[in-house]
């Protein structure tokens, strides 16, 4: 038997978008995106990193993650990255932008 290494990143989520929920009475960012995929002969994606404004918002195993720190009239550039089993990261992020609105409206791109 010939032992494989997964020497190659993932490929990233091909898009991620924003939206306005309540969360606990206030207003945030709901983060969704696409499920990302290993290359080929890889160990498979396990998690994905998303990033505010280039910090670290968190990290989740899902496919979505709030923002519950956001404030109302601010532009954020939010990216998502995917992260293979053996640690390797996506080398270009799916990215989108959003500001937070006062009340129920919200702007998105």
């Amino acid at each position: 038997a010939t032992l494989q290494v997964d020497t190659q990143s993932p490929l990233s989520p091909s898009s991620v978008s924003a939206s306005q929920k309540k969360v606990q009475g206030k207003q945030s960012v709901q983060l969704t995106w696409t499920q990302a995929v290993d290359a080929t002969g890889g160990t498979g994606v396990d998690k994905y990193r998303a990033y505010r404004n280039g910090t670290l918002l968190g990290e989740t195993t899902s496919t979505s993650i709030a923002d519950l720190t956001a404030i109302a009239g601010t532009a954020y550039t939010y990216t998502v990255h995917s992260v293979d089993r053996v640690g390797h990261v996506s080398l270009t992020p799916a990215s989108t932008l959003f500001t937070l609105g006062t009340g129920g409206g919200s702007k998105g791109r």
